[in-house]
Formats: structure tokens, C-alpha cells, sequence
């Protein structure tokens, strides 16, 4: 399969889906940001990844209950990860604990953490801590962005639309295994 991550613009987007199809390929991907979800959907893309919610939020209900059908219809698949969005409920100090190699042991889920991922998670984290007003609108933002994707995650079932569990693993607080 093609996973698409970010394109800059409808032609490039269109060009992988007309590439992917010519090669027999499923093509997978974040919610594209140089095309509508709808037209995505119609043109190939099976599966959206992480949040589609500023997508939807922007538009009526009555088009988001359409658009949701549509994507059903195409026979499309919404991977919301949750996982990631709910992660800042952690308090920061927290994670820092859980990486730190002596602190850390005392947590049952730290044996599945590479030495790279915990330094990954610890950098991450020591960084949004710098400025805790920063870290602040970072753990609101998250915050609502998995109470607002909860409803349309329930309006797209409703719709049809099959919902996959994704966790973007590496993510802060997504332990492999």
C-alpha cells in the first residue's frame, strides 16, 4: 500500500492516487490537506488516519452525515489513534519518571521501551517543558481534540464508516507490544 503523509497540492495528491492505482495499490494516509476528505475518498484513498476532525468541524451536520455516508459508501476506514490524542493526560513529570532508567523500572510497561524510545519520549517532553505556557496549549489542544473527535468518531459508525484502532507508535505514552 501508499501511505501519504502530507502533499502540498491537489496535482501531486491526484498524481500519487493515479500512480497507486496504476500499480494495483491501496492507498492510505492522514486526512489530505490540498483536497477535501470527500474527494480523496472518491478518488481512492481507503483509510484516513489520526484526526480528520478540523475537516469536519468546519462544515454543517447535514454535510458531515453526507460526507460520512459517502466515505462508507467508497468503502473507506477512519484510524483515529486515541491513543496519541489522550497521551497528554499524563503529567509531563510523569512520563519523565517513566523514562528515567532507575525511576522508570517500578512501571510494568517499561521493559517495552527501546533506550532510543525513551530517549525520544524524554527529549519531546523536556522540550515542551521549557515554556510551560506552551506546554499548557499543547496538553488543552490534544485534550480537545479527543473530546471533539469522540462524537464524530460515533456519527461515523452511525454513518457505516468502519473505524480501525490505530496508536502511532512512538508517539509520547504509546508503548509498543
Amino acid at each position: 500500500f501508499v501511505k501519504i503523509r502530507t502533499v502540498g497540492s491537489a496535482a501531486a495528491y491526484f498524481a500519487i492516487l493515479r500512480a497507486a492505482r496504476a500499480k494495483g495499490l491501496t492507498v492510505a494516509g492522514h486526512a489530505p490537506t490540498a483536497v477535501s476528505l470527500r474527494e480523496a475518498s472518491d478518488s481512492g484513498q481507503r483509510s484516513f488516519e489520526h484526526t480528520i476532525v478540523d475537516h469536519v468541524v468546519r462544515i454543517p451536520a447535514a454535510e458531515q452525515r453526507a460526507l460520512f455516508a459517502r466515505l462508507a459508501a467508497n468503502g473507506a476506514w477512519y484510524v483515529p489513534t486515541l491513543v496519541v490524542l489522550s497521551a497528554p493526560r499524563t503529567p509531563d513529570p510523569d512520563v519523565l519518571a517513566l523514562v528515567d532508567p532507575v525511576s522508570g523500572r517500578r512501571d510494568a510497561r517499561r521493559p517495552y521501551l527501546t533506550p532510543s524510545l525513551a530517549a525520544w519520549w524524554h527529549l519531546q517532553v523536556t522540550e515542551r517543558m521549557q515554556d510551560t505556557a506552551e506546554a499548557r496549549r499543547f496538553a488543552q489542544t490534544w485534550r480537545t481534540g479527543y473530546d471533539r473527535t469522540l462524537p464524530i468518531i460515533r456519527a461515523m459508525r452511525a454513518a457505516g464508516v468502519p473505524v480501525l484502532v490505530g496508536t502511532d507508535a512512538g508517539s509520547v505514552m504509546v508503548f509498543p507490544g
